[in-house]
């Protein structure tokens, strides 16, 4: 399931009031590490800095998948978060 730069602006714009905002590289060629991790269609652990937009990113990837729903082949979506503290 492919996920493209429209849906992605779309979601910015109503999340971010912004629709480049999840463009962290060059606007013009559409890249980004968040960008990056809405378009991937792997499990993956994403690590960063409190306030980096991990939890922003992740909630735009759910609107574009819930846009989507139902699923043709039944399937649904699961996410499971965490965070560590290190004190």
């Amino acid at each position: 399931m492919k996920i493209i730069n429209e849906e992605i602006e779309k979601a910015a714009f109503t999340l971010l009031g912004n629709k480049n905002a999840f463009y962290d590289g060059d606007i013009l060629e559409k890249k980004g590490e968040r960008i990056n991790v809405i378009k991937c269609s792997k499990d993956i652990n994403v690590v960063a800095y409190p306030g980096s937009g991990k939890t922003t990113t992740l909630l735009a990837k759910l609107m574009i998948l819930a846009n989507r729903m139902p699923f043709e082949d039944g399937r649904g979506i699961c996410v499971f978060t965490h965070n560590k503290c290190s004190y």
